[in-house]
C-alpha cells in the first residue's frame, strides 16, 4: 500500500518512535519516515514501539541548498506528516 494514497484521511500507524532534526518521526521497516506535526521529539518514548493516529498529509518540503545544489539541513521532496496526532506506546508482551 502506498501511504501517500491515504492523504487527507485519518490513519493508524505502528512503528518505532524516532527523532530527527525536523521533529519526531515514526519509523516503519522499509518505509519513509512519517513526521508527527507539533511533536519536537518523543522524549522517554524514543525507541519504543508506538501506535499513532492522525490525519495523513503529504507536504512538499524544500531544503536549504548551497551554490552547488547540495541540500544541507532541511528536507527536500515529498514528506509524510500526521496532523492532529494522538499516540500511545504499544505494550510489550511478557517474555515466556
Amino acid at each position: 500500500m502506498n501511504l501517500a494514497d491515504q492523504a487527507g484521511k485519518p490513519v493508524r500507524l505502528r512503528g518505532t518512535a524516532g527523532n530527527a532534526h525536523a521533529g519526531a518521526v515514526l519509523l516503519r521497516d522499509g518505509e519513509p519516515p512519517v513526521y508527527v506535526a507539533g511533536l519536537a521529539d518523543w522524549g522517554l518514548a524514543t525507541g519504543l514501539t508506538v501506535e499513532v493516529t492522525g490525519v495523513l498529509e503529504v507536504q512538499q518540503a524544500t531544503g536549504t541548498a548551497d551554490p552547488a545544489g547540495r541540500i544541507s539541513h532541511g528536507l527536500a521532496g515529498e514528506v509524510l506528516q500526521l496532523r492532529d496526532a494522538d499516540w500511545r506506546p504499544v505494550p510489550v508482551p511478557p517474555a515466556r
